[in-house]
């Protein structure tokens, strides 16, 4: 690198980011955000002080002196406003204000000090709060106990990840008060975005999968949640992630790395991230562990490309263990040295670190446990010597975000009253896991993560009437994850509406079946152990005791005894617990492994014991990931005899968390006999303190190991190992006695796998694999099936179960939260359908995976082993059976995840899920746009039988590729979750963006979509040969991939394609310092592992190329590498060889003479070497003669022969004409350009022969055919732009009209195809119609353009036309083709049928009635008739508008206004009811109509009557007395209105408006002779019925005790089951001889759309059996649901002849009765009564009555012998009973959209009824005498029927009774949750109402219940008092 060079690298630049702050993980001090200790309640009195600042022109207000917490005070800071376009200035405001020192404040986790000038001119200081909450560590550690990551992902549903993800951020935005600066800001680290390629990964379960689209997609759906979607810039909660980047496995994750390449980090851990960064939702980072080919993450080019990448820019963070190893050897024992082999630490001097972080664009970090550093200072005297070339930029923008995310978070925004943000739009959240939302959400989550991997025969659902055999101990061991909230399951809130949290699947499955249907067992060897003494012996005391040794006595055998016995619980990857059958305790000593409980881990007791109390589900109280397992052993063979060693402590004890799990059979605490017979642990075990860390390391290793090696008789030290009883015996004995077995396997989470470490295995246990064997074998003797279900968070081996001919099923569980095993059980039972699909590939083997080699090792590989650190450890020292590299990462080569897996290496591929049904795919489409998206479609059909979702999978290849054979075989670039019903399809349209395409161009350094066709494949998998695949080839216009620039040097990582058997290294730390502060990624060099290795760089234009120089090293003595093209055995055209280089010290750069350390690393030299036989465009092959040789960099030296500018007249050796600039090819010219043949379009600086479309030059737009100007052509072409008018090959920009081509005729407007227009325009051939500027030649309608509106003939003007013609706004009058809105009055069509016009529009709602107009009147009377209708409804009092009486609110405490409802009390008895106790009223008589009197049942209450006005202030309620005030108003002419105030309104209980949707308020609903009418407070007639069968009467009762006749009610909007939504009306006759019956229907309804056009009307049909009196008189309909198109629920009651009932109705009432009322609910459909519910049918409902009616024959007298066209049937001599009463219907669908279950209120009975639609049986009773429902016994009133039998009711004379948790298809899934208004008293002669629980008085209540049909209980959740 020449001076120049270095110069241009050492620029800064100033960037302005946007962004929230760091936050890192646990408990450690956040650099540049302070955490939150306590903070006050805010106290201010107003929003902002006098003072106010202004920059750019924006001005804001500077905080008062209220602005504090605590101590801390903010006044004189400037306040943000809320406004989005004001952000950035306010930020450079406090910026500007707070200086450098402010800045390095942010970055040492101070909170920064502003400075300004008062209006005096006197400087004044102020704090900057910069306090983020941590509400919670990562996305699963919250209130709701969510799924894990991978189990998310597994839903592929990103609609419900972002459910999710905005109720975790309601809990977030919970947790802290926004009244207080110090808690606004709240955030949480969320969304992972590790992506993890290998599935040994320790940590799998918490990222997405190994698919880095998918990791993005997930990411970005959970953090949008989060953030909320309230403001553009105000965040609800603040998501970052973790780790950014490369964080593929624990493999010595603290000193260790990851071997990553260009393309990988770009193309894929790139991309993973790129989504969320790129749409904001992702606000910055935890940075991972350890180092990226060897430079530590937190000094990489990473974080200035997450920066470039993101929408405002991300904040940055790292683990305090991460960085402590940068610069004091004592951090070393628990963090990274980062050792290059010459340094063992990465930095020398704190100056260095700090300088190296901040130049890398991340945070420095906190100084936790660093003795004496200030890092405040530390950081300044770094920026004001230049250490590393630091300056003030580049702090700027590093703090900068920190002031950002403040803003964003409200934290700074000015306060309202209540100390509020005043612009903030989430504050008043409230929630925690109690929510009916995050439950069923998490349950949703958790039912769609379950993943159905083999289904032979349909096994699977299981029905619930059966007996199950449940096998293996992991079907009670509760699983969790890392980050896993805790969950407390005696914790009511956590089953709200939702049961089964913390329930493990052994509980689950009982809850299903019942746990009498369930035998279990643990299918657990069970073993005993034999030494040379003796058996191991445990103690039958409960409390345990330490292990002996001793011998059954004289007769006996040890295997008949249970003291010799242990039930050995093997969980895989060498690790098993012993649990003793003398007591059922675990044995163990004194660990509690994987847990730090109050920072004690370790061993405490070297006595080996049968103590160990675990249980292993949550169901025992509070349990976590992993302190609820026993203890871990492992063992040792010590010889093939069966004999054991036995081992603790080793990783299963967290010994040194991150090390020493890969040395683990090296280490640990050997078990051996002691000589006085007892069980003890070898060695000193005790617990030892880690050296100046924060936790306790374990305990002394060393001793334990030193003690067994040294031991020459390893007698004491030997076990034989004896099995007593195999894995799954006791399912010989089950299998007769169950219907099928239900066997779990798996491995619990960490302790074996998990944070700080890897699996060794892909496989699961052997005695579990043994246990599946032989369970299902013994079953499969009796004919039955056996079900294996995989309870793991990774993908494990499952080729040997997939294969098994006696496993007929097998189900993926990942960790689904809180209902993990409910959710697993709904879906194993039928419940829930599988729906979710595999995010990993399932190999065969781990024989897949990367082999390790030394160089997966860091350099100076540490390992604390007890109180020592050793150091230089190698491959030797590591577990023998630790054999994969976990640090590779290179896909192409290792052929990891499924974008280069080998099939037959796979079990199950990526994307891979069975279904309850089956899907098929079809008339699959594809078509790119000019940016390379594509859309794609599909149609799926659901050929199964079972409701539910299917997953259409999209994938890409190109294979026209640049990159060969490099890039991926299939990439998933789209996805979409569909539902469909059985025998449904659906079209499904997937929009690809063009990124998901991308690749990286390593000679570009950027991402581009590469030019060529494109195979996209729909499918259920990424096993793109499986069956029911589509395919489509798609041609995208894209790029091509850039010439390598052979006039500069090359970094050979940055700028190579492909490698193999490489290791990526730093090149140099000083070259590190230099590339951050240019923003550059060239600071790594390509290492050989072996000889033929090599690396690729990609298309080198070698013409004119002489020569090559390396930049090179190695420590080997002979040295050579090789140069070959495009292959590594392709070509040679040149070689180096050289010798080993020296190490160089050297000194970090400052200015001052500050000392800001040394380094010391390889040195490079260079070598050249001439280059022969190579010309034109290669690939350029480096491959390497020997291990260890390094190169870095290469240089093309060119030759100097001069190749003229522009195109060349002739191609070259490949067939290319090139444009050539310098005498070399101008890859970046793009353009018109020509040469002797013509004018030609240059792409890439060569001629692109494919193109065929418009570009353009100086001279105008052209079109090009086949890459050439086709001067000839003139039609329509293409571009980016739009569709254009192409004239003798130029576009026509002068063209506006409409034209012909190939494509059709279009609308051009200055040139261009008008796409936007729609309407009417004009070329020489006439007036066309236009629709999206195409003709529409089918057009026959009445259209409209600026001229006006006209009539069309297939798509043109008929100005000839005169006649009637329609369009969607109605029908016209057509004169001359035109509408000319002047015509009013009758017209007679061509037919001769009559019309009136209105404005020259048909009024088509009179068309049907214009004969019965005319007999009575001409049309224009007609006119006059309907004015003075409208007249005369404004004299009907319906509500106090149209009584001209205006009720409004004057509310000195900031009220919004009145609410007014109509209730009725008590029969004959109306009142207004009114929000306002405590308020002022007014009421205003603005007519003739005056207030006369107005007088107040509270004499307390200040009523005023001026000038025929009222105004009154109720007495606020007494809670000793809080019966309703009554205020009675009389008006002049005697009208009499009662207002009663009360405290609130309950839903149910408004029905002034009768349901009628907000639009229509205002709009009432009247009945005059034959009209039914719809009128408007300003008497304007609004909707017109007539209606010639019924002199219409309807019953006023519940309107507002007005005493008019003439009035319509049940006017009520319905939303249809199709989503329609419907007006409907029943009319109800209004008899004179009512008294208190009430009115009866006419049995007609109406039914009308939107508009009030009439759909349909319904006479309900007679029926002759007498058990059915409807359409023959007095019927009272109480409800009319519409479901759809002629389809109806009606529900009803009428008199029935007793002696037609079942005899025991018959009896009642001493036989007097002869009529009895039957409740009637049918289903009607096209005219027919599909199903029907008939209360006579129920003796039950009448033995159960708690109250009667009784109707009189006299109460009837005066009846109509007819009611319209019915005839009245007379002949209740006796009178009528009411036992039943029915007042309110609702009702479910079944999964085929049908009527399932109806929910009936029946008033006499005091209960709600739930009926089988389809068999009519009574699914439960809730409340009454007959209830089936326990356990609401807490909320019941005794009461007495009228035979005065007591008993407990829930409700009195209840209704409107509703299902509430119906989901958008009608069904309900897990409980049913009802609400039911209780009106608690009487009907009739029980009036009396006595006090129920809760209740101050006695009121009516609304209840909402929980009812679990299984379990036949009712809870009440909610219940409202009405006071």
């Amino acid at each position: 690198m020449d001076k120049e060079d270095k110069v241009v690298m050492k620029m800064k630049k100033l960037l302005t980011i946007s962004l929230a702050a760091s936050i890192v993980a646990g408990s450690a001090q956040v650099p540049g955000l302070t955490m939150q200790v306590q903070a006050a309640q805010v106290q201010t009195q107003e929003s902002a002080g006098s003072a106010t600042a202004t920059y750019n022109g924006k001005t804001f207000n500077r905080a008062s002196a209220a602005y504090q917490d605590g101590d801390v005070s903010y006044e004189g800071m400037p306040l943000y406003n809320g406004n989005t376009e004001d952000l950035d200035d306010y930020v450079n405001l406090i910026m500007d204000e707070i200086g450098v020192d402010g800045w390095i404040s942010i970055l040492a986790g101070k909170s920064p000090v502003g400075t300004y000038a008062d209006e005096n001119g006197e400087s004044k200081t102020y704090n900057v709060p910069i306090t983020v909450n941590r509400a919670a560590d990562v996305g699963l550690d919250g209130e709701t106990q969510w799924p894990n990551q991978l189990a998310q992902a597994q839903t592929w549903n990103t609609d419900l990840l972002k459910q999710a993800g905005s109720v975790y951020g309601d809990e977030m935005r919970s947790k802290y008060a926004t009244s207080s600066i110090g808690t606004t800001a709240v955030g949480a680290h969320a969304a992972q975005i590790d992506a993890r390629m290998n599935p040994l990964s320790g940590r799998y379960d918490e990222g997405y999968g190994e698919d880095a689209f998918m990791i993005g997609e997930m990411a970005d759906a959970w953090a949008g949640g989060m953030v909320g979607d309230k403001s553009d810039v105000y965040m609800k909660s603040i998501p970052q992630t973790k780790h950014w980047t490369t964080y593929n496995s624990e493999f010595f994750r603290l000193q260790g790395g990851n071997n990553v390449s260009t393309r990988t980090f770009y193309e894929y851990y790139g991309k993973a991230a790129e989504k969320p960064f790129s749409d904001g939702t992702i606000t910055g980072y935890m940075s991972s562990y350890g180092n990226m080919n060897r430079v530590p993450t937190t000094s990489t080019f990473i974080h200035d490309f997450a920066q470039k990448i993101s929408k405002d820019g991300v904040t940055t963070g790292c683990d305090f263990m991460a960085e402590y190893g940068y610069i004091d050897e004592q951090y070393r024992l628990n963090a990274s040295g980062f050792s290059n082999g010459y340094d063992k630490l990465y930095s020398s001097s704190l100056l260095d670190r700090t300088a190296s972080m901040i130049l890398a664009g991340h945070i420095q970090g906190g100084t936790t446990g660093i003795a004496d550093a200030d890092i405040a200072q530390t950081i300044k005297t770094a920026v004001e010597n230049h250490v590393e070339g630091l300056t003030e930029d580049d702090v700027y923008k590093v703090a900068r975000p920190t002031i950002v995310t403040m803003a964003r978070s409200g934290a700074l925004d000015e306060r309202d009253e209540n100390g509020q943000p005043r612009y903030y739009p989430y504050t008043d959240i409230k929630t925690d896991h109690s929510s009916k939302t995050s439950q069923e959400t998490e349950l949703q989550m958790a039912e769609e993560s379950v993943v159905l991997l083999k289904n032979e025969n349909h096994t699977l659902p299981l029905s619930s009437d059966s007996k199950a055999g449940v096998y293996g101990v992991m079907a009670e061991t509760m699983q969790y994850g890392q980050y896993s909230s805790e969950l407390d399951v005696n914790d009511e809130k956590y089953n709200t509406y939702v049961q089964g949290a913390g329930d493990n699947i052994l509980e689950a499955v009982q809850s299903q079946i019942g746990s009498d249907n369930v035998s279990y067992s643990t299918g657990n060897r069970v073993v005993a152990y034999k030494t040379a003494g003796g058996y191991v012996t445990a103690t039958a005391d409960e409390n345990g005791a330490q292990l002996t040794v001793s011998n059954p006595e004289e007769g006996t055998q040890a295997a008949d005894q249970s003291k010799y016995l242990f039930e050995y619980a093997d969980w895989g990857q060498d690790a098993f617990s012993l649990l003793s059958l003398a007591n059922q305790k675990w044995i163990n000593a004194g660990v509690k492994n994987n847990s730090l409980p109050g920072n004690t881990m370790g061993l405490y007791d070297a006595a080996v014991s049968n103590n160990g109390s675990y249980s292993m589900k949550a169901s025992a109280g509070m349990a976590t990931a992993v302190s609820n397992m026993p203890t871990f052993l492992s063992k040792r063979a010590a010889d093939e005899d069966g004999n054991y060693y036995l081992k603790m402590g080793d990783k299963y004890n967290d010994t040194d968390f991150s090390t020493t799990w890969a040395l683990s059979d090296k280490l640990g605490w050997y078990l051996q006999t002691t000589e006085d017979g007892k069980i003890k642990l070898n060695g000193d075990a005790q617990p030892i303190q880690g050296p100046n860390l924060p936790f306790l390391l374990g305990g002394n290793l060393a001793t334990g190991i030193a003690a067994f090696e040294s031991a020459e008789d390893k007698t004491p030290y030997t076990f034989k190992e004896e099995t007593i009883k195999e894995a799954g015996a006791d399912s010989e004995e089950l299998a007769a006695d169950t219907d099928y077995a239900i066997v779990v396997v798996g491995q619990p989470y960490n302790g074996i796998s998990g944070e700080g470490i890897d699996r060794k295995y892909l496989s699961l246990s052997e005695d579990q694999m043994d246990m599946v064997s032989t369970v299902a074998a013994n079953y499969a003797k009796e004919g039955k099936k056996t079900i294996v279900i995989i309870n793991t968070e990774y993908p494990v081996e499952a080729e040997a179960l997939q294969n098994d001919e006696n496993v007929s099923a097998i189900v993926f569980n990942a960790f689904g939260g809180q209902y993990d095993a409910t959710a697993l059980v709904n879906v194993l039972y039928g419940e829930a359908a599988p729906t979710g699909r595999l995010v990993s590939t399932w190999y065969k083997s781990k024989d897949a995976l990367p082999a390790i080699d030394k160089y997966a090792l860091p350099e100076n590989a540490m390992a604390n082993i007890g109180p020592d650190l050793v150091e230089g450890l190698t491959l030797d020292d590591i577990d023998d059976n630790v054999t994969v590299d976990m640090t590779e990462t290179d896909m192409e080569q290792t052929h990891l995840t499924y974008m280069y897996a080998d099939d037959e290496d796979v079990t199950y591929p990526f994307g891979y899920g069975l279904s309850y049904s089956e899907f098929t795919y079809s008339g699959m489409n594809a078509k790119a746009d000019k940016d390379g998206n594509i859309d794609v479609s599909v149609t799926v059909k659901n050929t199964g039988n079972v409701d539910t979702s299917d997953v259409v999978e999209i994938y890409a290849s190109n294979p026209d590729s640049s990159y060969g054979d490099t890039v991926p075989q299939k990439k998933l670039v789209g996805f979409e979750k569909v539902a469909l019903k059985a025998g449904e399809s659906a079209n499904v349209d997937i929009h690809v963006e063009a990124s998901a395409l991308e690749v990286w161009d390593v000679n570009a350094g950027e991402y581009v979509v590469e030019d060529g066709t494109y195979q996209l494949y729909a499918a259920h998998s990424s096993d793109l040969k499986g069956e029911n695949v589509l395919s489509k080839k798609v041609k995208v216009s894209g790029s091509t991939l850039s010439n390598a620039d052979t006039a500069e040097k090359l970094n050979v990582w940055s700028s190579s394609f492909t490698a193999s058997d490489v290791k990526y290294v730093e090149y140099s730390k000083g070259n590190t310092a230099e590339a951050a502060a240019a923003d550059s990624d060239e600071i790594f060099a390509v290492m050989a592992k072996k000889a033929g290795a090599y690396t690729a760089l990609l298309n080198v234009d070698l013409d004119q190329v002489k020569q090559a120089v390396l930049n090179v090293a190695s420590t080997e003595a002979q040295n050579g590498i090789e140069l070959r093209l495009d292959a590594p055995d392709g070509k040679l055209i040149g070689s180096v060889n050289y010798g080993a280089t020296e190490a160089v010290t050297s000194a970090r750069t400052s200015e001052n003479g500050v000392d800001a350390g040394t380094y010391t690393e390889l040195g490079y030299t260079t070598a050249s070497t001439d280059l022969s036989g190579a010309s034109g465009v290669h690939n350029v092959y480096l491959v390497f003669k020997n291990a260890n040789a390094r190169v870095e960099g290469i240089q093309f030296v060119t030759s100097g022969v001069t190749i003229p500018d522009g195109l060349a007249n002739e191609a070259d050796e490949n067939g290319n004409w090139n444009y050539y600039i310098d005498g070399k090819v101008a890859t970046d010219a793009t353009g018109l350009a020509p040469n002797a043949y013509g004018w030609w379009y240059v792409k890439n600086g060569k001629v692109d022969f494919t193109y065929t479309g418009l570009a353009q030059n100086e001279y105008g737009w052209w079109y090009v055919r086949n890459g050439k100007i086709d001067f000839s052509y003139t039609g329509l072409a293409q571009n980016e732009y739009g569709w254009w008018r192409i004239v003798n090959g130029m576009v026509d920009f002068g063209c506006n009209s409409v034209e012909n081509s190939e494509y059709g005729w279009w609308k051009i407007a200055n040139g261009k195809v008008d796409f936007d227009y729609t309407g009417i325009a004009q070329n020489p051939y006439g007036w066309w119609r236009i629709v999206n500027g195409a003709v529409d030649f089918g057009c026959n309608s009445v259209e409209s353009n600026e001229y006006g509106w006209f009539y069309l003939k297939d798509g043109k003007v008929d100005f000839s036309y005169n006649g009637l013609a329609s369009n969607q706004n109605g029908e016209w009058m057509i004169e001359n083709g035109a509408v000319t809105f002047n015509y009013t009055g009758a017209y007679m069509d061509a037919e001769g049928k009559g019309h009136v016009v209105e404005n020259s529009k048909v009024n088509n709602g009179l068309v049907a009635d214009i004969d019965y107009l005319n007999a009575k009147q001409n049309t224009a009377q007609y006119f006059d008739y309907s004015e003075k209708i409208a007249e005369q409804m404004k004299a009907y009092p319906v509500n106090p508008e149209a009584a001209k009486i205006d009720i409004a609110a004057e509310d000195a405490n900031g009220a919004s206004g009145v609410v007014l409802t109509a209730s009725r009390k008590s029969q004959g008895d109306y009142c207004l009811n009114a929000l306002v106790a405590g308020h002022k009223i007014n009421l205003n008589a603005t007519g003739d109509n005056k207030v006369a009197t107005a007088v107040s049942s509270n004499a307390d209450s200040d009523i005023k009557v001026t000038d025929g006005n009222v105004s009154f202030t109720p007495a606020a309620i007494n809670a000793d007395d809080p019966s309703d005030e009554v205020i009675t108003v009389t008006m002049t002419d005697g009208t009499e209105y009662r207002v009663h105030t009360v405290n609130e309104l309950l839903p149910g209980m408004d029905i002034t408006n009768n349901g009628v949707k907000a639009s229509d308020a205002g709009v009432y609903t009247f009945a005059l002779d034959h009209f039914f009418l719809r009128v408007n407070t300003e008497g304007e007639l609004v909707y017109y019925r007539y209606i010639p069968q019924y002199e219409v009467k309807v019953d006023d009762r519940d309107e507002l005790g007005v005493k008019a006749e003439n009035m319509a009610e049940n006017f009520a909007a319905q939303d249809a089951i199709d989503g329609s939504r419907y007006y409907t009306a029943f009319i109800e006759l209004e008899p004179t001889y009512r008294n208190a019956m009430g009115g009866f229907s006419s049995g007609y309804y109406l039914v009308m759309d939107e508009n009030y056009t009439d759909i349909d009307e319904a006479t309900l049909a007679a029926n002759d059996d007498e058990k059915h009196y409807h359409g023959q008189g007095y019927l009272d309909q109480h409800e009319f649901v519409v479901l759809g198109k002629d389809h109806y629920i009606n529900l009803s009651y009428t008199p029935v002849l007793a002696d037609n009932l079942p005899e025991t109705v018959k009896g009642l009432d001493g036989g007097n009765t002869a009529y009895v009322w039957v409740g009637i609910i049918q289903e009607v459909k096209d005219g027919k009564v599909i199903k029907e519910i008939n209360t006579g049918d129920y003796p039950l409902l009448y033995d159960s009555a708690v109250e009667s009616i009784n109707y009189s024959e006299s109460t009837l007298d005066g009846a109509p012998t007819s009611i319209g066209q019915q005839t009245v049937q007379k002949n209740f001599a006796a009178g009528v009973k009411d036992y039943v009463h029915v007042n309110s219907v609702d009702y479910t669908l079944d999964a085929n959209g049908n009527t399932d279950k109806i929910l009936v209120s029946m008033r006499d009975q005091s209960a709600v009824y739930q009926f089988d639609f389809n068999t009519g049986a009574i699914d439960w009773i809730l409340g009454g005498k007959a209830s089936t429902l326990k356990g609401y016994e807490g909320y019941t009133s005794t009461r007495t029927d009228d035979n005065g039998v007591a008993f407990q009711a829930l409700t009195f004379g209840q209704h409107f009774a509703r299902y509430t948790n119906k989901d958008e298809n009608g069904m309900i899934t897990g409980n049913t949750q009802i609400s039911v208004f209780d009106n608690h008293t009487g009907i009739g002669p029980f009036l009396t109402s006595p006090t129920y629980p809760g209740a101050p008085a006695t009121l009516t209540r609304t209840l909402q219940v929980s009812i679990n049909e299984k379990k036949g209980t009712a809870k009440v959740y909610l219940s409202l008092i009405h006071i």
